[in-house]
């Protein structure tokens, strides 16, 4: 529910779906490389987040999000050895099972 929320602020999404960037270090202005962890960012289409991490009790971790045609997906997943891989099968399967389906009018005001 977090990634979800954070996914409507411009700059979140900027910096989890930057793959590599380099920023000053020593004095020298582009002094230290920095490169996603997030691996799905270069190998799976409309990839586009959100964060890597590990903790004793949760495991390897990876909240992985991409956009297709408009569908924005998110998944979490959790204790795992294969993150990247069960993360990019639950998107396909998603991405196949559904679609977007307009359910008002652009323009039209929506219930309270």
């Amino acid at each position: 529910m977090i990634a979800a929320a954070a996914m409507d602020n411009a700059d979140f999404r900027r910096i989890i779906s930057t793959k590599a960037t380099s920023i000053p270090y020593n004095g020298v202005e582009n002094g230290r490389q920095l490169r996603n962890t997030n691996r799905i960012l270069w190998s799976y289409e409309g990839a586009n987040g959100v964060k890597t991490g590990y903790t004793g009790k949760a495991g390897r971790c990876f909240v992985g999000a991409a956009n297709r045609e408009g569908m924005q997906l998110i998944s979490v997943v959790l204790n795992s050895g294969a993150t990247f891989e069960e993360t990019t099968a639950l998107m396909t399967e998603a991405f196949k099972q559904y679609d977007m389906i307009p359910v008002a009018e652009p323009g039209l005001p929506s219930a309270p």
